[in-house]
């Protein structure tokens, strides 16, 4: 009996592990052939210049001014909008998971439909697939099969228009051939596909410091490395233009004596973040925080920048005096104290200020390598505080990610995206990142 019972508890077992088994395979399969199922198995690679997957009406509205052929798309629960080059123009094909006319023909699990049926022919030659491409399987790789988003070759996109969309393409796209993009009513995401490595420290998810009158703020984890890179990279004429308004704006509140390029850059090669404003006056005030590479240098620095502010300030004053309503006199004097020096300690900082007869003041304040810059004592001392809590949009953190730069702006200082953007947005945060070969651009608006 106990032998009995033994093999039959033996045949039970086996019994139940042939069932797991087949559970198994049949769950790999259905895996595979959804994954076999895709559109871009059927796409060619080389005429497919962009995949609408899951397309949305926000997706098709940013995209229609790109591609104007989709203007005439309706959108009816497509499964998928491509793009391909056909005999000198670019048509579309859509991709059903039902038949939405009599004239669909059957591709796998799809009835697809095109806006010039003979461009059906490209899904039953033998070209390489849009799926066998490496790029293609990367980008799609960190979406899910439900998500909306957008798969991109660069070279069919426009050229950048305005001075902020070159300078983002400069800095963010070097190497890169294609690129992903998604839209929600909050969030535009860019994920760029290229070889780039990212750098070993990245920012902190969180921007701690703001002043009150504050615009503007961009933050980078070597910023001077990553504006090397945008400004070479962008065309000549782009290039002088933010230059020359960068270099005019130094020579106004330091003077003519210190360099953009040789004197201050070098000073900004690790984390740095650029603030900028306006007083109750109108007056431009600007502020830099961040680490630099040793206090030695740092010292000798911000001695160069008080120097170049002292040379500012008019060493001679001029006095008009009118005697008998006839005769004009000019009393023309050397003048030793136009500058005022003022020193303080604040939560181990030094504070160091170069206030001028006129108004204009240089304020820097130091802790070791870590120091800020401002023309504002005002914007100076809340930077100090550090007690600000600004997020901007960050992407999945399941994997490793480096916070390459980030921001915040009021809206009406980048206009560029707020067609895109939900109604009354009145700021926008962004934020660059990498994981591995993918960078990615965020975009969100927010209303308060």
């Amino acid at each position: 009996m106990r032998t009995f019972l033994r093999a039959a508890g033996i045949i039970l077992i086996a019994l139940l592990a042939s069932v797991i088994l087949f559970a198994l395979l049949v769950t790999f399969t259905n895996t595979f052939t959804v994954i076999e199922e895709h559109p871009a198995q059927y796409l060619p690679e080389t005429q497919t210049i962009a995949l609408l997957m899951n397309p949305s009406t926000e997706m098709l509205t940013a995209l229609t001014p790109v591609f104007p052929v989709l203007a005439n798309t309706e959108l009816s629960g497509q499964k998928a909008i491509a793009l391909v080059k056909w005999e000198n123009a670019t048509e579309t094909i859509e991709f059903w998971d039902h038949s939405p006319a009599d004239s669909a023909e059957s591709f796998g699990r799809f009835s697809v439909t095109s806006s010039v049926p003979a461009t059906l022919a490209l899904l039953r030659t033998s070209t390489p697939r849009l799926a066998s491409l490496n790029a293609f399987t990367k980008l799609s790789d960190q979406k899910t099969p439900q998500k909306s988003w957008a798969f991109l070759t660069l070279s069919s996109l426009p050229k950048a228009q305005s001075t902020l969309q070159r300078l983002i393409t400069a800095l963010i796209s070097q190497e890169s051939t294609h690129a992903a993009f998604s839209i929600t009513p909050d969030i535009i995401s860019i994920d760029l596909i290229g070889t780039q490595t990212p750098p070993g420290q990245g920012l902190s998810p969180v921007i701690r410091s703001t002043f009150d009158a504050e615009q503007c703020v961009v933050r980078a984890a070597h910023f001077s490395q990553q504006w090397n890179t945008m400004i070479n990279n962008v065309d000549i004429d782009t290039q002088i233009r933010v230059q020359g308004r960068l270099e005019h704006v130094l020579q106004e509140i330091v003077g003519e004596e210190v360099s953009l390029t040789y004197d201050l850059l070098p000073l900004l090669s690790g984390p740095t973040s650029i603030h900028k404003g306006l007083s109750a006056s109108g007056t431009l005030i600007l502020a830099v925080e961040g680490i630099g590479p040793n206090i030695s240098t740092l010292r000798s620095v911000i001695t160069q920048l008080e120097e170049g502010f002292r040379a500012t300030v008019p060493s001679t004053k001029i006095t008009e005096r009118n005697l008998d309503n006839r005769f004009v006199s000019r009393d023309i004097r050397i003048t030793e104290e136009e500058t005022t020096l003022r020193e303080d300690h604040r939560d181990q900082w030094s504070v160091r200020g170069l206030h001028a007869s006129d108004g204009r003041m240089l304020m820097s304040a130091q802790r070791g390598a870590s120091f800020i810059l401002a023309n504002d004592e005002s914007a100076l001392l809340q930077l100090l505080h550090n007690d600000a809590s600004i997020t901007p949009p960050t992407g999945p953190t399941l994997s490793s990610t480096v916070r390459l730069a980030d921001g915040w702006c009021n809206a009406s200082l980048i206009p560029e995206f707020l067609p895109l953007m939900k109604e009354n947005v009145q700021k926008i945060l962004w934020s660059v990142e990498q994981r591995g070969p993918v960078t990615t651009l965020m975009v969100q608006g927010v209303r308060k």
